[in-house]
């Protein structure tokens, strides 16, 4: 019988402390990075979640920022890394030596196939020297270690993937250091490749680059999406691979090592016992009868329906009768007394809007009918704009700004006084984000979404907080 995954991982576990007798156990973590980019809708897509602290960044972001990428809700594992072709992943792991053991584990999920597409790579920052995992042009597996001089190795795999189109896939690379020791595995499975070995002294001093090879000027990307990713210093077993596949966590387990001790002479081999003799199968027990069914009776006749009655004759209608004449008008009442006169009407000369922290990097709507009734008469109408709370040490701190707005109903036209003026045609999917602004909250002819332009795609305007401060944002817009 088979033991899960689980017991078996808690026997290796086992079996590496009881070689610790009398020492202090020293706990080691072969786990150098995990980045799941679950932060990434909050722009904390490069978070290392190993506790080693090697964050990645994207390299239009630079090294040290959290923010940037473009991410999907519908990931391996909840949130996913959306690969930009121009902005790679990138995370800069001092302490792996691709000359030593190592292991990369990640899910991918191609949205077409055909083309070469890389999934890492790590290259050296003077020569053409590399390693590299990527999918040919015939949707083969492959990895590849090319030297300073341009010598190859790696591994090839035999035969195309198949049916993975628009499907997730699990891909764990493993290198115990020696030649033969270079493994690769697809959903869990060992996959028939040819091994070349490793060409000598491959020095990619370089960081880690997922998505994309910036060796090859950015030529190559995924045409998808990437989750889940892990870095070891260690070769990981078929049953981790096989692990993380199907569980995806604590999967890869520290090792508790003491110091190391003399090594022991081999003793001899021991006397192998008999086999005994397998005991005689036993007789099967009689089946007992099955008793029997009775009879089923016999179903009773249904009586005839009977016939139904004719419908009887409809009767004649009545005669009409004659109109009666009209009664004359009678004479005009007195007139009343004039009632008391009434309270004064209201009008709303201003309407307010309000935008969370929470929703900092995407607009909401400003609908156009509010902007038509408070702004679109001959003196238009004043924005008023807030900065609300932007000041941790002052709390409830509010700076804000004024300015003019006047907006044409029919052209779309509109103008506004901010600095030099300001002016532009609503709907035109023109982008504007300075029709006004306050510090970090911004009144625009267009939409964000998730920090990035949205275009100018309908007649209603849009107040977002933009990244300048953690800060709500208030407008009031006044006739």
């Amino acid at each position: 019988m088979k033991k899960p995954l689980a017991v078996l991982i808690s026997s290796i576990i086992s079996a590496s402390i009881s070689t610790a007798l009398a020492e202090e156990l020293i706990l080691t973590n072969s786990e150098l990075g995990f980045w799941s980019f679950d932060g990434g809708l909050h722009q904390q897509g490069g978070v290392d979640y190993s506790g080693n602290n090697n964050h990645g960044y994207f390299l239009d972001e630079g090294e040290g920022s959290f923010n940037g990428g473009q991410y999907s809700e519908q990931g391996a594992y909840r949130a996913a890394l959306k690969v930009e072709a121009d902005n790679p992943f990138v995370v800069n792991v001092t302490e792996l030596n691709i000359n030593e053991p190592f292991s990369i584990s990640l899910w991918f999920k191609a949205e077409k196939a055909g083309d070469r597409q890389v999934l890492v790579e790590k290259g050296s920052q003077t020569t053409n020297a590399r390693f590299s995992i990527f999918i040919d042009e015939e949707n083969r597996p492959k990895v590849l270690f090319q030297n300073a001089v341009g010598e190859l190795g790696g591994l090839e795999a035999d035969t195309a993937l198949t049916d993975t189109n628009q499907k997730w896939q699990h891909l764990v690379f493993s290198y115990n250091g020696k030649p033969n020791g270079i493994h690769l595995a697809i959903n869990g499975k060992r996959i028939d490749a040819y091994n070349l070995g490793i060409p000598a002294n491959v020095e990619a001093d370089g960081p880690l680059v997922f998505g994309n090879s910036v060796i090859d000027q950015r030529n190559y990307p995924l045409l998808g999406f990437m989750d889940e990713i892990h870095v070891y210093n260690r070769a990981i077993s078929s049953i981790e691979a096989n692990c993380l596949t199907e569980l995806g966590f604590n999967c890869v387990p520290a090792f508790y090592m003491g110091p190391k001790g003399d090594r022991g002479r081999q003793g001899p081999p021991g006397i192998p016992g008999k086999e005994g003799k397998k005991g005689d199968k036993g007789d099967r027990g009689p089946q007992g009868e099955k008793g029997e069914k009775g009879d089923k009776g016999p179903a009773g006749p249904r009586g005839p329906q009977g016939l139904k009655g004719e419908k009887g004759d409809k009767g004649d209608q009545g005669l009409k009768g004659d109109t009666g004449p009209q009664g004359k008008v009678g004479p005009q009442g007195a007139k009343g007394e004039v009632g008391p006169q009434g309270k004064p009407g209201s009008s709303v000369d201003r309407k307010h809007y309000y935008t969370t922290k929470a929703e900092r990097g995407t607009s909401i709507v400003i609908p156009e009918q509010d902007v038509i009734d408070l702004c679109s008469d001959e003196d238009g109408c004043q924005l008023r704009i807030g900065l609300d709370d932007w000041n941790p040490s002052v709390p409830g701190e509010v700076e804000f700004d004024s300015f003019m707005f006047f907006y044409n109903k029919d052209t779309k036209v509109w103008v506004g006084n901010k600095g030099s003026g300001a002016y532009g045609k609503n709907g035109d999917n023109i982008f504007n984000k300075n029709i006004a602004y306050a510090y970090a909250c911004y009144f625009s002819d267009g939409d964000y979404k998730n920090w990035k332009n949205d275009g100018d795609k309908d007649l209603n305007f849009s107040l977002v907080s933009w990244n300048e401060h953690i800060a709500n944002c208030r407008l009031t817009i006044i006739d």
